[in-house]
């Protein structure tokens, strides 16, 4: 079958698998839902395959801003803006290891970040999609029956259907 059949990811040849992983390193970046910590662990796993298959060490320097490149826009939009400002006109200096660079973005919250992993989050998600759990334009706070009428509690506290 190999002698018919492209098969990248199994490939012997050295300069295969380096195509491979350096695709991949290179493609490497931050999906919208997840969390910095994950996305370093990620991030890190496929730089310690990229770094096996290179013949020539890379800088942790290149590394820590090659992680800030890689994080999400919508989240750390500002931060790698005021970061490459800060240490473009100073006084700050750009950090020398992907775990400083972690710190950094970690320690980074700004209103645009926090409210798109609010909006990303499964119960925002559930509350777009589903109301606000009561149900309908529903402001007594009963319950409309399958009829349409709405269930509540009388003046005496039982059941009662209304219109």
């Amino acid at each position: 079958i190999r002698m018919t059949h492209s098969i990248g990811t199994t490939s012997t040849d050295p300069s295969i698998q380096r195509l491979a992983i350096s695709g991949l390193y290179n493609n490497t970046v931050m999906e919208d839902g997840e969390t910095l910590a994950a996305f370093k662990d990620r991030f890190v796993s496929v730089l310690e395959s990229f770094m096996l298959i290179r013949e020539e060490p890379r800088a942790a320097a290149d590394v820590a801003m090659e992680f800030m490149a890689a994080l999400c826009d919508k989240r750390y939009g500002r931060f790698k803006a005021q970061l490459i400002n800060s240490i473009h006109l100073g006084p700050a200096e750009p950090p020398t290891t992907v775990n400083e660079m972690y710190r950094l973005a970690a320690g980074f919250v700004s209103d645009e970040s926090r409210s798109a992993c609010l909006s990303e989050s499964p119960a925002a998600m559930f509350l777009a999609s589903h109301g606000n759990g009561k149900g309908g334009d529903n402001s007594s706070g009963g319950q409309r029956s399958g009829n349409g009428r709405r269930r509540g509690k009388g003046r005496r506290g039982g059941n009662k259907e209304e219109e």
